[in-house]
């Protein structure tokens, strides 16, 4: 490369700037001589700096605990991850495309986290934090190599580095990936840099290896070849007399990103048809626009932003924006040219994450603007550096300003990671018609047996117009609660919203059994077991119930079989004795009902109904054992003390029952008299069960 190609001319206007190269450089690298310009003298404290100053804003993350979004698919709940590092898990790595794509140092990187660490969090968020560290100075040593201006390359480094949109990528333990690939990214950057000082094969191949790790990392890095080139219009200067070298150094690395972008789209399949197309289309240009607004003023951050209709209007305004930029940019190409190298990086870099195929549920997100944003840091600090009305104490001063604004912000924003219930609570708060804030909320709430707020998330969920997903967690929290008749409602409007919700047409189905609608329950069994085989047991032990409650008793236990067959539990064997039950199979039903307790002798339900067979056999005694075993794993419930009530009442033993029914009554006096008033289908009276006690207790 001859020397005229590389040497910094003082543009009107503009401060002079160190040479990239000095003379001496420039002569040397074409007889193939020095590799390496001289560093200054305070480099390796400035990258000391770096990294201290990250863990100063960020280091408070290692007291975090996992977030219940992500957190668990990726490591907590991951059993592959948590085993650690090994063959199976390098193979999973390697061939896993869930979530969302193919990233196997990522799955590595996790994996080492639980060798080292096993499941607690705290130490995995610490090597997050190091990484983007270890990214700052990189970063840093990257624009002082390639520009000569070591000021302006902290400056541009520290700012970038501590801004409130890094906490999502550097505080979540799902988003390693997100550190991991902007540390192989500038360091891609960083051996472009040496083989444009000196290109050999070696030095290429060293940038090829770092950008497939990069790739292997996450891949929305495929857009860093543009990068490559944009590098040669400034600092390297080489577009405008080498641009068939330039481009030509450019292919390989995207040949090599082209089987990523095939296995991403792969991955991303089933959410790309999420979202319809006008508003995938209007997005990426309202985000846009809005990822600089953030940028400028990082408020109001939230986990997860919610797709809107409405953004028309928007999108108008940040295409406007855009296009005014990205002109501005081109006319002052030659006198300001950081500024078009930085915004066309924003804009590369942005476009695998803009929306056009999408990935998650959310409309934009803090951790997309990881390194399109870097291209700012430099178009922003380098116009800063190079207007000659703005003295050097004023651009430090605004550094030194920004850096404690945006470090105040990133340390609050921070503390919200702490948990998911504030982190997602704060979600709801500076966004609206949030429905998978108020979904996850939901979950966790529902977890910590929370139900009345869980179901009041779940209902904000339902009406903020998040879709059939919303409806259907609402459904299924209201199932587990067997809340069966309010889960049947929002179920039935997800499926019909959603069809293709296998878990929704089989919590459906579940609702609509207890609720005593066995035949409309059928074919929404019969669309889950299409939908997901992979719980085609579940589905068969509720469909053996439906039918079951429809009298073809045969085909019960037709289904209850193949379940056993293939899964025996204390559940399975249960559902078998039922419907030999059913059919007056005592002898079959009650070694079954045997069977399902010698696998679990916390059975309750197995323990009840083989009581209530020998109860009806004659065998008392019998019965009286299974229901006191019953009651002392039921604690609380009212159902056992009323059963030993009834049979202790036909052994005669008068006391003994008027003794467990009071039990009973202490527990909940109206669930006991529903329970008593049914099990002798007695007409309904608030007196019942006081009476069989007076009964019992009169001499």
């Amino acid at each position: 490369m001859g020397k005229a190609s590389r040497s910094k001319r003082a543009q009107p206007g503009v401060a002079a700037a160190e040479p990239a190269l000095s003379e001496a450089e420039g002569a040397a690298e074409q007889a193939g001589g020095r590799e390496r310009p001289p560093l200054h003298r305070h480099t390796a404290l400035i990258c000391a700096a770096l990294i201290v100053l990250v863990l100063l804003v960020f280091g408070r993350t290692a007291l975090n605990g996992y977030i219940q979004f992500d957190d668990p698919e990726y490591v907590s709940a991951n059993s592959v991850v948590q085993r650690g590092l090994s063959a199976e898990g390098l193979r999973y790595a390697f061939t896993a495309l869930k979530p969302y794509y193919w990233q196997p140092l990522t799955w590595i990187s996790h994996q080492i986290d639980a060798s080292l660490f096993g499941t607690r969090p705290g130490p995995q968020h610490l090597v997050s934090v190091l990484l983007h560290g270890l990214t700052a100075a990189l970063f840093f040593l990257f624009l002082q190599r390639a520009t000569g201006r070591t000021g302006a390359a902290a400056a541009a480094a520290a700012i970038w580095a501590v801004h409130p949109l890094r906490v999502e990528s550097v505080a979540w333990i799902a988003e390693r990936k997100d550190v991991l690939a902007g540390l192989f990214f500038v360091a891609t950057l960083l051996a472009y840099e040496r083989f444009v000082r000196r290109r050999s094969a070696a030095r290429y191949a060293v940038v090829l290896a770092m950008f497939a790790l990069a790739l292997m990392s996450k891949p929305t890095v495929v857009a860093a070849p543009l990068v490559l080139i944009l590098l040669n219009w400034w600092p390297f200067e080489r577009l405008r007399t080498e641009w068939r070298k330039v481009v030509l150094e450019a292919v390989p690395p995207a040949i090599l990103a082209i089987p990523i972008v095939a296995l991403t789209l792969a991955g991303q399949r089933a959410a790309i048809g999420d979202i319809p197309l006008s508003l995938r289309l209007l997005n990426p240009i309202r985000s846009t626009g809005a990822y600089l607004v953030k940028l400028l003023l990082p408020i109001d951050l939230s986990v997860i932003y919610p797709f809107r209709k409405d953004i028309g209007v928007e999108a108008a305004i940040a295409a406007i924006v855009v296009a005014a930029i990205t002109l501005a940019a081109w006319s002052f190409r030659k006198s300001l040219p950081w500024l078009a190298t930085g915004w066309g990086w924003y804009l590369a870099m942005l476009l695998p994450v803009a929306g056009l195929v999408q990935s998650g549920a959310q409309a934009m997100a803090d951790r997309f603007t990881y390194t399109p944003s870097m291209g700012i840091a430099i178009a922003v600090v380098w116009l800063v550096a190079g207007w000659r009305r703005v003295s050097r104490q004023t651009a430090i001063a605004a550094t030194a300003v920004s850096l404690i604004a945006f470090t105040a912000l990133s340390i609050r924003y921070a503390a919200l990671w702490r948990d998911t219930i504030t982190l997602f609570t704060h979600a709801t708060a500076v966004t609206r018609d949030n429905a998978v804030a108020h979904l996850v909320l939901g979950n966790v709430l529902l977890a910590e047996d929370r139900l009345d707020e869980a179901n009041n998330e779940y209902a904000k969920g339902m009406t903020a117009g998040g879709g059939a997903i919303p409806l259907a967690a609402a459904g299924e929290a209201f199932a587990k609660q067997k809340r069966f008749v309010e889960a049947v409602e929002p179920l039935q409007r997800a499926v019909d919203a959603d069809p293709s919700l296998g878990s929704a047409h089989e919590n459906l189905a579940l609702a609509l059994i207890n609720t005593g609608r066995a035949a409309a329950a059928l074919p929404h069994l019969d669309a889950a077991l299409k939908l997901d085989p992979s719980r085609k047991l579940d589905i068969l032990a509720s469909r053996g119930a439906a039918k079951l409650a429809l009298g073809r008793i045969d085909e019960a236990l037709a289904d209850f079989q193949a379940v056993v067959n293939a899964r025996p539990s204390a559940a399975s064997w249960n559902a078998l004795a039922s419907a030999y039950s059913s059919k007056d199979n005592f002898a079959d039903a009650e070694r079954a009902y045997r069977e399902a307790i010698r696998l679990d002798a916390a059975a309750y339900d197995a323990r009840m109904n083989l009581a209530a067979m020998l109860s009806r056999a004659g065998r008392n005694e019998e019965a009286l054992a299974q229901t006191k075993e019953a009651a002392r794993l039921a604690p609380d419930s009212v159902e056992p003390r009323v059963y030993l009530a009834l049979i202790e009442a036909q052994l005669g033993r008068r006391a003994d029952a008027a003794g467990h029914a009071e039990e009973a009554q202490r527990i909940d006096a109206q669930k006991a008299n529903e329970y008593f008033t049914n099990a002798l289908h007695m007409p309904p009276k608030d007196s019942n069960l006081a009476d069989f006690i007076a009964t019992m207790r009169a001499r």
